[in-house]
């Protein structure tokens, strides 16, 4: 990888991505958060994915000139979508979550919008078995830029968390974290 916003970086040009097996690791079906630091240099892919079949997937990162997280529940599909655009060329922190009763999207530390109530489990088609990153389902809708610092957690993230994950990470200086 190139030079990232914390470390090292993985780099999409549009035509590769990386997928792998699918495991209980990846597959939280209670609670989930997911992580990233992104620098979009393209417009309208999908930054991640979890399952894809087509129409849908356990959770996907989607850019279009602002980010789009969704979740596939038992209660049916919650979209959040992002306010600001992330299609400028610099690195924003994006994190998605589910606490089993809504789902919400934060970008740069800020949370977009009140959430989305939503109820049940997470479930994952099995049509496409495999985590994608750079792509969705495969290499369809390929993501042009840079991903950083991928985690997933099987809880909720707090908003608190959130931000101190974006304030300790937000500031670089020769390769070292300021906090």
């Amino acid at each position: 990888g190139s030079t990232g916003k914390i470390f090292k970086a993985a780099n999409f040009n549009g035509t590769n991505s990386y997928s792998i097996d699918t495991n209980a690791a990846l597959m939280p079906t209670s609670q989930v958060s997911i992580a990233m630091w992104v620098k979009m240099s393209g417009t309208s892919a999908y930054i991640l994915s979890s399952q894809g079949n087509g129409s849908s997937a356990g959770y996907a990162f989607r850019a279009m000139s602002t980010p789009n997280f969704y979740l596939t529940l038992t209660s049916g599909i919650k979209h959040l979508y992002g306010i600001n655009s992330i299609t400028d060329s610099q690195w924003h922190h994006l994190v998605g979550t589910y606490d089993g009763s809504f789902v919400r999207l934060y970008v740069d530390g800020v949370q977009q919008g009140t959430g989305t109530a939503g109820t049940g489990t997470i479930t994952y088609p099995v049509q496409w078995p495999y985590f994608s990153v750079g792509a969705y389902a495969g290499n369809n809708y390929p993501y042009t830029g840079q991903v950083d610092e991928l985690a997933i957690w099987s809880s909720a993230l707090t908003a608190d968390e959130i931000k101190l994950i974006y304030d300790r990470q937000a500031v670089k200086y020769s390769g070292m974290i300021l906090s």
